[in-house]
């Protein structure tokens, strides 16, 4: 049985946790802190070592690719690299979902290589929220 490790102060849930519900009248449980538990052990502690040390990091890698294109539209959006964008439409969804992964993973273990990568993502994303060239902007 995988155990967990807990301590929570209720005022401190509520301003680290996911979602602030200390304002809300109708909230019956409050947020825990993403760093106030810890998977110790079993299944669970498994899988949460093998996604933090090797999933994410590979994903990374495949973002980065030729054959990903994921990032390579970031970086083209951005005004960083030169080129057409490849891929479906939902890629920069599908990034997104995974930097809120990454993020998880980091608010748990602090890995400096994936604070890293964090911050090398949300660089690009400012970038590529103030285009300089208008004529890339679509409407609906």
């Amino acid at each position: 049985m995988a155990a967990l490790s807990m301590a929570v102060l209720p005022s401190a849930a509520q301003k680290n946790g996911i979602t602030d519900t200390g304002k809300s009248k109708y909230a019956v449980v409050s947020s825990t802190p993403l760093s106030a538990v810890r998977w110790t052990g079993g299944f669970w502690g498994e899988r949460f070592g093998v996604f933090s040390g090797t999933s994410v990091q590979s994903m990374w890698e495949t973002w980065k690719s030729d054959t990903g294109h994921g990032w390579n539209n970031f970086l083209i959006a951005a005004g960083e690299k030169k080129g057409k964008r490849h891929g479906p439409p939902f890629h920069d969804g599908d990034m997104y979902k995974w930097l809120e992964a990454l993020t998880a993973v980091y608010a748990v273990n602090k890995d400096p290589e994936v604070g890293k990568i964090i911050d090398r993502f949300v660089d690009s994303s400012k970038s590529r929220s103030a285009p300089t060239d208008t004529s890339t902007l679509q409407s609906s």
